[in-house]
């Protein structure tokens, strides 16, 4: 296999691997709730904790597919 197409592949997997981790996600919220105090419009504000928000439920989903992939690794 071509080395490009192998360096191609890692990144893939490190990107997903990366979107699929809880930790990043709640870190992804915590710099967004820390932005959304610095905000004088409380429009802005609202917009960024919903973001923030978002980043959570990211987070529960990667913790419960974590989960899921632990039981059926088990199972197996």
């Amino acid at each position: 296999m071509h080395p490009l197409i192998i360096q191609r592949q890692q990144l893939q997997e490190t990107h997903l691997s990366t979107h699929h981790d809880a930790e990043y996600w709640l870190k992804r919220a915590k710099e967004v709730r820390a932005t959304a105090e610095q905000m004088s419009k409380p429009e802005y504000k609202r917009d960024l904790l919903d973001i923030a928000a978002g980043y959570e439920q990211l987070a529960k989903l990667a913790e419960d597919k974590k989960i899921r992939r632990g039981m059926n690794a088990r199972a197996a």
